[in-house]
């Protein structure tokens, strides 16, 4: 995972046009990256479990999804408020 210093020092290092541009690309990555390759993947995933009798694996990309808001949305709420910082344990724990 990423510590609370790499990621502060990577927002100071891009400055106040790159955590803009972040933020942007946050916006465009929850929606619709994150729905689209959930559901595409799901439901490609769903069609091969049913034939393995294996349809709980086709949970793995909503968790993936799940995950992955939880990590970007710590990490743009963390560029939202620099310079100051956010819990060192919550980027800790968003970054698994």
């Amino acid at each position: 995972g990423i510590q609370d210093e790499r990621l502060y020092n990577y927002l100071d290092v891009i400055g106040d046009g790159g955590r803009e541009a972040y933020r942007k690309m946050n916006s465009w990555d929850f929606f619709p990256y994150m729905p689209s390759y959930m559901i595409f993947y799901g439901a490609l995933l769903l069609i091969q479990c049913r034939s393995a009798q294996a349809s709980d694996l086709s949970w793995l990309f909503f968790i993936a999804m799940m995950c992955d808001i939880i990590e970007t949305g710590t990490f743009n709420y963390a560029a939202n408020q620099f310079p100051e910082h956010i819990s060192a344990t919550i980027v800790r724990a968003a970054s698994i």
